[in-house]
């Protein structure tokens, strides 16, 4: 997997890293010195003061950072860690051992269940997040969801002054199939077409439904000849699909390519929209490319 590839997951999933995009090893290193710094307060201190609270904050910012296994072992360390400053100020006591071994086991089963508890919060809000930017007929990112994605990846374009290509699509004769065999065949249609559309595409790439026929793509790290070439065989594939179920359809392109990327993605998709739209306008069933030098 190339060093493109491998940033996908954070340009499609907003969400992927939670709460924050901090070096992966600072949060954990972060939670291991606080424990040690409250384990040390709280022999200090002695047992006037009650650190339930302090010793629940590192194990909610490691599980919140980096999910279930690393946030119940961060349990057992401050739990582990509790009950040796316990035992240390407690050597006095004849019952300290099984006072203090108490102790650990019940407030490792409070961790370990706030663990848990918080880890299926995070869960279900990635999984909302994912939703709020998903097409539900199709899967693909919805456009609140290809936006956020694409903000991202040209980011990465500019710093790195990667080439990009903006492919906008309508689907021909859509209206007819819909109007004549039903909606649910229509449906079905836009399925076939986000399933082929990522069938045939890298994971870098962003792909998107702008609602009703209309779909995009954004592509680095391309060329104008790669870019029509990939457009023709996508356009070929689709076509052959529908034609197997028997449907009238094909399907018209514009494409916006950028050798140097801009920063105005509303700018980049009104160029592959137009560009679409000329195809349109002069039969359909085409493809229309235009190198646009950004500022």
């Amino acid at each position: 997997m190339t060093s493109l590839d491998h940033r996908q997951s954070l340009w499609k999933n907003p969400m992927t890293v939670l709460p924050t995009q901090a070096p992966s090893g600072l949060a954990l290193f972060t939670a291991v010195l606080a424990t040690v710094l409250i384990a040390g307060i709280h022999y200090a201190t002695g047992t006037a003061y009650e650190f339930h609270l302090l010793f629940l904050l590192p194990v909610i910012v490691v599980t919140w950072r980096y999910g279930t296994a690393m946030g119940l072992l961060q349990a057992a360390l401050c739990t582990s860690v509790w009950y040796v400053s316990d035992r240390v100020m407690s050597l006095d006591q004849a019952s300290s051992l099984q006072a203090a071994s108490f102790n650990w086991l019940t407030r490792t089963l409070i961790f370990s269940g706030l663990v848990l508890g918080l880890a299926q919060i995070r869960k279900l809000l990635i999984q909302e997040s994912e939703l709020a930017r998903k097409d539900r007929l199709t899967g693909l990112l919805n456009r609140r969801g290809f936006f956020e994605a694409t903000q991202r990846l040209l980011a990465y374009a500019v710093r790195n002054q990667v080439p990009v290509a903006v492919m906008f699509m309508d689907v021909d004769g859509f209206k007819k199939v819909n109007d004549v065999l039903g909606h649910a065949i229509g449906d079905e249609v836009l399925r076939a077409i986000a399933r082929e559309l990522e069938a045939n595409s890298r994971a870098s790439d962003v792909i998107g439904r702008m609602g009703g026929d209309e779909f995009v793509a954004v592509v680095l790290d391309t060329t104008p000849e790669t870019s029509v070439s990939h457009a023709r065989d996508l356009s070929e594939r689709l076509a052959r699909r529908m034609s197997e179920r028997g449907w009238d359809i094909s399907f018209s392109i514009g494409i916006a390519y950028y050798s140097r990327p801009a920063t105005q993605l509303d700018t980049m998709l009104q160029v592959a929209d137009r560009l679409m739209y000329e195809v349109k306008r002069s039969g359909k069933n085409a493809i229309r490319m235009e190198r646009i030098a950004a500022d």
